[in-house]
């Protein structure tokens, strides 16, 4: 599954380098979830995980011409993601554990379930994704999230509990077990 995703993003970026800029837009919707993703989990901050993808989009047209869309190109936005948001924080002086420090090689090692899990929570809703968020990568709990969401305790358990059940199903779709769910 992501040896395919890589050949179709080589294959859009040595259409872009032909002059084919409708390969980019279909470029920006095949990575653009992917990037988010990796850019939040280092940030932590979703307005600055879209600057930061919008910065990697940036630095790849400034690139274009000098990119080889043989190499792994799909790895080349992630790093250059990671990169920038790392930056970010050194500049901004935010604090780097060393848990939120993983190498590119460890989100892919991990292999299919790695992907899996990943395709299970860039198919969720804006609100869902928001809410996997908060609970999954921030630790909030139940009453700290119906607080931020203006929701009764009970709304946001009830919310919680259909996410992880989504999350659940998706997973045992894919052959994952699910449990921790």
């Amino acid at each position: 599954m992501f040896g395919d995703e890589r050949q179709k993003v080589n294959r859009l970026v040595a259409r872009i380098q032909k002059g084919d800029m409708h390969a980019f837009s279909l470029l920006f919707d095949l990575t653009n979830g992917k990037l988010t993703f990796y850019a939040r989990h280092y940030l932590r901050d979703k307005q600055y995980a879209e600057d930061v993808v919008n910065e990697t989009y940036l630095r790849f047209c400034s690139n274009i011409d000098l990119l080889d869309s043989n190499d792994n190109m799909l790895g080349w936005l992630i790093t250059v993601t990671k990169r920038i948001a790392l930056d970010y924080n050194r500049k901004t002086g935010r604090e780097i554990s060393c848990e939120d420090i993983r190498s590119d090689d460890e989100f892919i090692e991990c292999g299919v379930e790695k992907e899996v899990i990943q395709d299970c929570v860039l198919g969720l809703s804006k609100e869902e994704n928001d809410l996997f968020y908060m609970y999954f990568i921030e630790e909030k709990t139940v009453r700290q999230i119906a607080k931020l969401l203006g929701v009764s305790k009970t709304a946001a358990g009830e919310r919680v509990a259909k996410l992880k059940a989504r999350l659940r199903d998706e997973l045992l779709k894919n052959g994952l077990n699910g449990r921790g769910y």
